[in-house]
């Protein structure tokens, strides 16, 4: 009888659930969920049914990083912004965050009063150029081999795979199949697998490509990928003007201002002044 494997992760569990499964034959691989539990004491009391559970890593740091059982493997969430440099997570003053994605351009704007029509404007090559949106790829590249080197993944083996695959990321933080595959044959290597898993092909739906956010056209180009300024919202698809005035009726909703929203990127409302041309 092979060995018992459990993947708690998040939005990845079933991809690498499914691509072990195939990876690791002898192996029977179960889905995990911590449904509101530690995750220590989901651990201790799960572990004796297994002989290797693998934890993504943003359930490990939000969990407390605590030392783990040797048969507890921590694996890197696939986090890469350059494809998506203007999709974001936006926080409200009292450090809740604005559910979903978020164009930053969008949400600048709009707190700021432009108009729909204003902001349809502010989607442009010389904005992206001001804001930094074509310069992204070597920090992004230096933040992702940091996270997984830490969790002792090989960055290289897992980048050179992804890579040739185009645009290996659907938004920020959700990798596509390719990219999900290329970490389950290095996962898959730890329990003992060949490296020829990297090569072999895994076959299963992209579990998350309705879960994404568009290449913008000017962005892609850098990446000889194709692009489009089009978005899956609430099950339809819509356009940029339309996108940009869903998006306001949404913030109108929240009441956003300027004062109660806050970037990822500390300077990201001073460089947004400083492009329209507003007083701080």
């Amino acid at each position: 009888m092979g060995i018992k494997i459990g993947v708690l992760g998040n939005c990845d569990t079933g991809a690498i659930t499914t691509s072990l499964r195939q990876l690791v034959l002898e192996a029977s691989v179960t889905p995990l969920a911590l449904k509101g539990a530690g995750l220590s004491d989901y651990l201790d009391a799960n572990l004796p049914d297994f002989d290797l559970i693998f934890v993504n890593s943003s359930t490990y740091v939000a969990s407390g990083g605590q030392d783990v059982d040797p048969r507890v493997i921590v694996y890197p969430q696939i986090t890469f912004r350059p494809f998506h440099p203007d999709c974001c997570y936006v926080w409200l003053s009292n450090n809740s965050i604005i559910e979903n994605y978020n164009s930053a351009i969008c949400v600048g704007c709009f707190v700021r009063g432009l108009s729909v029509e204003q902001t349809v404007a502010c989607f442009n090559k010389e904005v992206y150029d001001y804001l930094g949106y074509f310069s992204r790829w070597d920090d992004g590249v230096k933040k992702l081999k940091h996270d997984f080197e830490l969790y002792n993944v090989d960055f290289v083996k897992f980048f050179l795979k992804a890579k040739r695959s185009g645009v290996f990321m659907h938004s920020i933080n959700h990798p596509t199949k390719d990219a999900f595959t290329a970490l389950s044959a290095l996962l898959a290597m730890k329990t003992g697998a060949s490296e020829d898993a990297l090569d072999r092909p895994v076959f299963f739906p992209d579990p998350l490509a309705n879960f994404g956010w568009p290449v913008y056209p000017e962005i892609g180009e850098i990446f000889s990928a194709p692009g489009a300024y089009v978005w899956l919202y609430n099950g339809k698809y819509l356009g940029l003007h339309d996108f940009i005035s869903a998006e306001f009726e949404r913030y109108k909703s929240k009441g956003l201002t300027r004062e109660g929203v806050r970037f990822a990127d500390a300077c990201f409302q001073d460089k947004l002044d400083a492009l329209l041309g507003i007083p701080r």
